[in-house]
């Protein structure tokens, strides 16, 4: 795997499924994750974790 220090890695998905377990994965590596999800709201709570509003199927979604 990738070295940790100062890396950022964003995972679409990131709610539930395979998004939210290779975001746990990472996160329990040592990196940072940035996670998009419809609902952030109701995300995973860690502190190297920034939960980001995104639908895919929304054009606005990309502009914000």
């Amino acid at each position: 795997m990738l070295a940790t220090s100062g890396r950022v890695i964003m995972v679409s998905g990131a709610f539930r499924g395979i998004g939210a377990a290779v975001c746990t994965r990472l996160l329990e590596a040592g990196f940072k994750v940035t996670g998009g999800m419809r609902s952030p709201d109701t995300a995973l709570e860690h502190p190297n974790f920034l939960p980001c509003t995104y639908d895919a199927e929304s054009l606005e979604a990309a502009s914000s």
